[in-house]
């Protein structure tokens, strides 16, 4: 017994799990408060809107979650040559990228502001320019956030989020029972935003004071990696806020609140399993730079996964009922018999979800292929059956298995293609 705990003990990517893991747990509890009472206030239309317009800002966030994992890869490359100089050259250039991207996403906003606002059935094109404000404040803290996660200093990185969602919560709360309501909603991410950049730049200071140094093709490189970053960013993004997006433009306004209620509570498994796969990342980044064998992260993160999965999943199957009322109130209590679904599916994005960084971290790309089959089969299913909201839970269902069973299928290929050989097997392929 004190074998397996000392090697629990010495275990890095255990250890460091578990302290993402608790804080990112304190993270979700003050996001999913956000959602609990925006949807108690706002009652489900209003609520519809601002999971609708939230689900747009995911979605455009696409580009600063590629632009992050690039960061925190070559983040974790210079940590493992410990040099802050270079990491501080990596601080000083992706800030000024960042800066004009966040920029050049709010005209593009602004330009089709009309058509969005349309699209979704919104009464005011502000409320849509307010959600283009965000990205000008966004995509900074993606650069400090990146360096923090690849020298893997977990514990500032938990605090930090940890203080941004807080603020959210009180700042959402403050303006929505001030009578400002989705305006208010909105109006919190920017405000916590603004004062998690502040709070991100603390951990690195280090860095930030040391000599700057230089990575030679950084450009070339980032960009290299960064197209597929984003490939892979936006597919997770897209499974987890198309189908909300297209119930709002296809559903009622209260059909709409009713699904992102049990599209919200489904996913709390795929936020809680999520610090899982932003360990793995940078961990195996890390191994790979030095030539190290990998795969065994992969499965102790499938293992973890699902431990924090089946925790969730008792509650959903057995007393949906007391989930639903607990969280959203007897107004939402018509999607209980479906949050059984929704959490197999949130299971499924995250075991997804966790492969997909495995194989980023490795550098490998055909892997995406695999994903956008499935995202494409999401949109196209849920364009042909929208009547009600059962066949668009099982459609993510059955597209999140699917994409589950080709990601094991090209994990396992050569060995598929080679059975029955009894020579030059590789096992492994993954490495």
């Amino acid at each position: 017994m004190k074998t397996k705990f000392e090697a629990i003990k010495n275990n890095k990517l255990v250890i460091n799990s578990a302290i993402l893991f608790f804080g990112s747990m304190m993270v979700n509890v003050l996001n999913y408060l956000y959602h609990l009472i925006m949807g108690r206030a706002l009652g489900p239309a209003d609520y519809g809107t601002l999971a609708a317009l939230i689900s747009i800002i995911g979605i455009v966030s696409v580009f600063g979650g590629a632009l992050s994992l690039a960061i925190t890869k070559f983040a974790a490359s210079t940590k493992a040559e410990k040099n802050k100089g270079k990491a501080k050259y990596l601080f000083l250039r992706t800030s000024k990228i960042v800066f004009f991207i966040g920029l050049f996403l709010f005209l593009i906003f602004a330009l089709f502001s009309g058509l969005i606002t349309d699209f979704l059935k919104i009464d005011s094109v502000y409320l849509v320019l307010l959600v283009g404000v965000i990205f000008i404040v966004a995509y900074l803290p993606i650069v400090s956030k990146g360096i923090t996660m690849g020298w893997q200093r977990f514990k500032a990185l938990s605090l930090i989020n940890f203080l941004e969602a807080f603020i959210k919560l009180v700042a959402a709360i403050a303006l929505v029972y001030a009578g400002f309501r989705v305006f208010g909603a909105i109006a919190a991410f920017i405000i916590s935003i603004g004062c998690g950049y502040i709070f991100s730049l603390y951990p690195i200071k280090d860095i930030l004071y040391s000599k700057k140094g230089e990575i030679e093709g950084l450009r070339k490189n980032g960009i290299i990696f960064a197209i597929p970053s984003l490939l892979l960013s936006l597919s997770i993004i897209l499974f987890y806020n198309a189908d909300i997006i297209l119930v709002k433009h296809f559903l009622s306004g209260e059909e709409a609140g009713f699904y992102s209620a049990l599209s919200t509570i489904g996913r709390i498994i795929f936020f809680a399993a999520g610090p899982v796969s932003l360990v793995v990342f940078p961990t195996v980044a890390e191994k790979y730079s030095q030539n190290k064998k990998t795969e065994k992260y992969l499965f102790q993160g499938v293992f973890l996964v699902l431990v924090i999965a089946a925790t969730a999943l008792i509650f959903y199957f057995l007393i949906p009922n007391f989930v639903v009322l607990m969280l959203y109130g007897g107004e939402y209590l018509k999607i209980s018999g479906l949050l059984g679904a929704a959490g197999l599916s949130a299971t499924f994005l995250a075991l997804n979800n966790l492969i997909g960084y495995y194989y980023l971290s490795l550098e490998k790309k055909w892997f995406l292929i695999v994903f956008w089959l499935a995202n494409i089969s999401q949109i196209i299913l849920i364009m042909l059956f929208h009547q009600i909201i059962v066949q668009i839970i099982y459609i993510q269902l059955f597209v999140m298995i699917g994409l589950f069973l080709g990601l094991v299928v090209y994990h396992f290929r050569k060995f598929f293609l080679n059975y029955g050989k009894r020579e030059n097997i590789n096992y492994y392929p993954g490495i």
